[in-house]
């Protein structure tokens, strides 16, 4: 029916969908139709090119798909905002390139492979959010050409994680030129049990990694006692305890 055209859903497992042009009293000739898609809840895949080239102003992917097809919602140049499954495991290749006015992606938990291309040339891209389920990010996958630079990336993974996942991507696309990347802090040198004879001192340094973070450090005296902050924060500590006679 009209609904189901108007949203692009056809059939309870796969969605597709048509472009749709001008017509109306109030439009001009040619003029595309710019309208919001959400799939119904019975959907669990959508297919290859279902949506590319629709004017959708807004996607939202129910948790129900577990599937999206190559290239499903390529060129979707009014798009202003995506809401992505937390089921699916994989985002193929070309699934949102090229969506001009896309400024903020968040890849939910549980995604674990972005393929090629996923999402090249988004050239608005200003904000992503990665979880630490992803493992592979495909060369390419965040490609651009136009020198356009993420300011913020947040990786929910720790920063060894993160070279790790770019070390094979190209030079200077907007994944590996990012201003500013976030990953989860991470301790380099934990503290390690320090023994020393009664009345002199022991001490103890612990060191973390975060890029942009302060630390508060916290030390506790054995038995039923409050944890104490460290007078000195930042992104490593030393304490010094002098034990008793």
């Amino acid at each position: 029916d009209e609904d189901e055209r108007r949203t692009g859903v056809h059939g309870a497992a796969i969605a597709q969908s048509e472009r749709h042009e001008g017509g109306g009293d109030d439009q001009e000739a040619g003029e595309a139709i710019t309208y919001t898609v959400s799939t119904p809840a019975s959907v669990t895949e959508i297919g290859s090119g279902a949506f590319q080239w629709s004017n959708l102003a807004s996607i939202n992917i129910p948790d129900t798909v577990t599937e999206i097809g190559q290239s499903s919602f390529l060129t979707c140049q009014h798009a202003t905002s995506i809401k992505i499954s937390k089921n699916l495991k994989t985002i193929p290749k070309g699934a949102f390139s090229r969506c001009p006015r896309l400024t903020s992606i968040t890849i939910p938990s549980g995604v674990t492979k972005i393929e090629s291309a996923a999402f090249s040339y988004n050239e608005s891209l200003k904000t992503l959010t990665i979880p630490a389920s992803v493992k592979t990010i495909e060369k390419g996958a965040f490609y651009s050409d136009s020198g356009n630079k993420i300011t913020t990336i947040i990786f929910k993974g720790t920063k060894s994680a993160w070279n790790k996942l770019t070390a094979d991507d190209y030079e200077g696309n907007m994944l590996t030129s990012a201003r500013n990347v976030y990953c989860k802090p991470g301790v380099t040198t934990p503290v390690t049990l320090v023994v020393a004879a009664a009345g002199t001192k022991g001490t103890m340094t612990v060191k973390a990694t975060g890029k942009g973070l302060a630390y508060q450090w916290y030390y506790k005296k054995p038995g039923p006692t409050e944890w104490l902050a460290v007078s000195k924060n930042g992104t490593s500590a030393t304490y010094s305890l002098t034990t008793a006679t």
